[in-house]
């Protein structure tokens, strides 16, 4: 009898400390581009319009200058709306954790998302940041500041 209770504590135990404790959400910053809404009903024909090319291409061009690395074979690529991913790569070639960016075509916008992780240190928020920065700010340039806003994500 005292072995079954022993074991039902054994087994129950970590039940109760691994499932009472949720995870903290990842935290993420993105710019936002909005578009006209058109009649399509896919993102891919979005994509192909010249002013959201404009816009890819714009985002490319910034992420670049700050040292991000487009992705070729990107983990994304099945996900709905998907277009790009970049990284930073430390000496080694290994992604830097908090210093990543995806790119996401929606039917009426273009959105830039920098997940910062669950704990994300003042280091990455400062270099996300800036970067955040220079999209907004090209961005609004070219499209008008009505058309762009910075949104914080927990997910």
């Amino acid at each position: 009898m005292k072995l079954q209770k022993t074991a039902c504590f054994v087994c129950v135990l970590p039940l109760v400390l691994f499932t009472a404790c949720p995870e903290a959400p990842v935290i993420g910053r993105k710019v936002v581009v909005n578009f006209p809404v058109r009649n399509q009903s896919s993102v891919s024909l979005v994509v192909k319009d010249a002013e959201i090319q404009g816009a890819l291409k714009l985002a490319d061009e910034v992420l670049i200058s700050a040292g991000f690395t487009r992705e070729h074979n990107p983990s994304d690529v099945g996900v709905e709306g998907f277009v790009a991913s970049y990284s930073k790569l430390d000496s080694e070639g290994q992604r830097r954790l908090g210093e990543m960016a995806r790119v996401y075509a929606k039917p009426d916008s273009l959105e830039v998302v920098f997940p910062e992780g669950r704990y994300p240190s003042a280091d990455v928020r400062k270099s996300v940041s800036r970067v955040l920065d220079l999209l907004k700010i090209n961005l609004r340039n070219r499209y008008g500041a009505d058309r762009i806003r910075v949104v914080t994500t927990k997910s």
